[in-house]
């Protein structure tokens, strides 16, 4: 938690609880893993946007659609993780090859 509030407060310094969305992906390369993004995000746009789209289907966007709000936010990569993580443990347990590469 504390890694995501304090690369939101280097994107948001005057604290007003909102950052651009244009904003998003280097949110996530400062939380870095297991919340935010590795290094095989960083050349990727394609991984990138197909992560964003994943998680702000149903995410709030706010003065037409410029700006992302910090619980919004967090609650959204925080449910992906946890999404991920419960795949992951279940495809282990029927001896399924979760490998990343």
């Amino acid at each position: 938690m504390e890694k995501y509030r304090d690369a939101w407060a280097y994107l948001d310094p005057d604290a007003t609880g909102f950052i651009e969305v244009a904003d998003f992906s280097k949110l996530m390369f400062k939380i870095g893993p297991p919340l935010g993004w590795d290094n095989s995000y960083r050349n990727s746009q394609t991984k990138q946007a197909i992560f964003y789209k994943m998680i702000s289907t149903n995410m709030r966007t706010y003065d037409n659609h410029r700006l992302l709000y910090f619980s919004d936010v967090l609650d959204n990569i925080t449910l992906f993780y946890v999404i991920q993580r419960e795949v992951k443990m279940a495809m282990e347990a029927q001896n399924i090859d979760v490998s990343s590469d």
